[in-house]
């Protein structure tokens, strides 16, 4: 009797054990398949991801390309208006109040006006060099930022690209327009100014770094010298003034 008791548990005992094991086995599967499961939604979803991501860069691409065609465009309108104001100023039949109306409506474009003007005041023609002082100061007061340095390079300038006529200039606007942050470069400049003045080597190196016309001489350097002076005046009254 016993025996068959023992019997009947022992079968129990192995059925609950294979239970047992075919849960853990059932488990095993169930983790085995999770990340499968994970990878599979990954590989479902990598079209909308990737088509969010080239969606993107067009995005940014076009954006890009009409920035650059609009500015573009916007530079080609300021060069056809521009040249219509620079052949009204290299009109021999404009006055000289109309050539400066014409450089002051230059002057509203800008630092892409500073360029045009440096040249009108070269050229030494009619009333050009007048109106382009008057309309170059009005683009240094507006933007200093950018005029100031454009100025200061004139004056840095070794290789004869600027006449004297554009130096006078370029010292005259740096004063009134307060262009401290270019006060070294008119130091070294009045540098060179006085020995030009005190030399003859010194003059003639002086004379080398100017276009030849208009010519340069004693009495050249001495006007520079004097609005140099003048120039100086006026930085040093507006820092009186902070």
């Amino acid at each position: 009797m016993e025996t068959g008791e023992e019997s009947e548990l022992e079968d129990v005992a192995e059925s609950e054990s294979e239970e047992s094991s075919g849960e853990e086995g059932g488990g095993e599967k169930s983790e085995s398949k999770g990340p499968k499961d994970n990878w599979d939604k990954l590989q479902a979803l990598s079209p909308l991801i990737t088509g969010v991501v080239l969606a993107a860069i067009g995005y940014f691409l076009t954006g890009s390309v009409n920035q650059a065609f609009q500015k573009s465009q916007l530079q080609f309108n300021y060069v056809k208006e521009m040249q219509e104001l620079l052949s009204k100023l290299g009109d021999p039949k404009t006055t000289p109040e109309e050539a400066k109306t014409a450089a002051v409506a230059l002057a509203a474009f800008g630092s892409f006006s500073i360029a045009p003007l440096l040249n009108e005041i070269q050229s030494g023609e009619l009333n050009r060099p007048a109106a382009g002082e008057y309309g170059l100061r009005a683009v240094a007061l507006a933007d200093p930022a950018n005029t100031c340095p454009a100025l200061g390079r004139v004056l840095e300038n070794r290789s004869a690209a600027y006449n004297w006529l554009t130096h006078r200039a370029a010292i005259r606007i740096l004063g009134s327009a307060n262009c401290r942050t270019v006060r070294s470069v008119l130091d070294h400049y009045r540098a060179r100014v006085a020995r030009a003045a005190s030399s003859p080597d010194g003059f003639a190196a002086f004379q080398e770094t100017l276009a030849e016309e208009p010519h340069v001489t004693k009495e050249t350097v001495d006007l520079l010298k004097a609005e140099l002076e003048k120039t100086f005046k006026l930085l040093e009254q507006s820092t009186v003034q902070e």
